[in-house]
């Protein structure tokens, strides 16, 4: 039903930049792109300069869970991602990044969050994986393509 309503959408603000994007983003582990980012950045790039900046504000735990969650979401449906998004999220609210963030930002509004962990290097490897498991009976429950096209029978 709604793929006839389906429209191309034009280039986008990121276009421009689609040389760099492929070039650091392409590789496969998120230790690659950032040594990738940094070895530019260390040869004048000022995209990569720029990419670093933001990248090393944000939560460590938060970019090794987003990076991970992209790569899943290339063999993933709609379905399965939005259940994978829901047990991210409600990870997310049991770990203390994101009260950190929103402490540094909004409530002391010092810009200044403490991560935990604190480096990229410092996360734990199955630290991330736990962000993925099942909720068990707190999972969200979704109904297949079929099932929902079978209840509008």
């Amino acid at each position: 039903m709604l793929d006839g309503l389906n429209e191309m959408q034009g280039e986008g603000a990121l276009q421009k930049d689609i040389g760099f994007i492929r070039d650091h983003f392409s590789y496969p582990v998120l230790t690659d792109i950032l040594r990738s980012l940094t070895k530019a950045e260390t040869a004048g790039c000022d995209w990569a300069r720029e990419t670093l900046s933001g990248l090393r504000k944000s939560s460590p735990m938060s970019l090794a869970i987003t990076d991970r969650h992209i790569r899943n979401a290339l063999t993933l449906d709609i379905r399965e991602t939005l259940i994978e998004d829901y047990r991210i999220a409600a990870r997310c609210l049991e770990a203390p990044d994101f009260f950190e963030g929103v402490r540094a930002a909004l409530r002391d509004k010092d810009g200044a969050p403490k991560w935990s962990p604190e480096t990229f290097e410092d996360i734990a490897p199955d630290a991330v994986n736990g962000y993925f498991t099942p909720l068990g009976d707190d999972e969200l429950e979704l109904p297949t393509r079929v099932e929902m096209q079978a209840a509008r029978v």
